[in-house]
């Protein structure tokens, strides 16, 4: 079992999926179903700034490229992108990448950003903060959809238990399925909303 926690309170208890492994850093990344698959895992600190995580990173990249040969590279992220922007100069690959969301656009940050030969945006505003920000063509870029497999992901539960620990009743109730981190570009009022739920469901999980 797994504990999972948030500010340093136990929210839940879970068994690790068959697809789920624990590396040696502690995260929890996709493994036994893919790897049954035939794809393979590579770790690189690609979420630090400092120029020896980074540094390291590109030298895994640039490691796993050459021994992969892949046909496309698909960066998510700002920093594998840059890091990708640079590999690609000498390895000459295909490369593509996904924008997910809006990111703070100062100098120095949005001469770092690669958006690759073409650009996966995951709604039309992401897409037109492309074009704004950055200057893409519209046709350097292809509209998707965040997909989530209900058979996988979505047993028939019910909803009855957590209904009642939150005194939700009756009451019609939104699932919002996203982060929802404090810098989220969300209106005010979303913000506070979601914000007061949290806080609610914490004190309730105390009681």
């Amino acid at each position: 079992m797994y504990k999972i926690t948030r500010d340093g309170e136990t929210v839940a208890m879970t068994e690790a999926p068959s697809y789920v492994r624990r590396a040696e850093n502690g995260c929890f990344t996709l493994c036994q179903e893919a790897e049954a698959a035939g794809i393979r895992h590579y770790q690189a600190p690609l979420n630090q700034r400092s120029v020896t995580a980074m540094s390291r990173a590109r030298r895994i990249l640039r490691q796993v490229i050459e021994r992969e040969k892949p046909d496309v590279v698909h960066a998510h992220a700002r920093i594998p992108a840059f890091l990708c922007g640079i590999l690609r100069r000498r390895m000459k690959f295909a490369f593509v990448t996904s924008c997910h969301g809006v990111y703070q656009v100062s100098g120095a940050l949005k001469l770092l950003s690669n958006w690759g030969e073409h650009t996966l945006a995951v709604s039309e505003d992401i897409r037109d903060y492309l074009m704004k920000q950055y200057g893409l063509p519209v046709d350097r870029i292809t509209l998707t959809i965040n997909g989530i497999d209900t058979e996988k992901f979505s047993p028939v539960v019910s909803g009855t238990g957590i209904r009642a620990e939150l005194g939700l009743g009756d009451a019609p109730v939104v699932g919002h399925v996203s982060r929802l981190p404090a810098d989220c570009h969300r209106p005010p009022a979303g913000r506070a909303s979601a914000g007061g739920a949290h806080s609610d469901y914490r004190r309730r999980r105390r009681l």
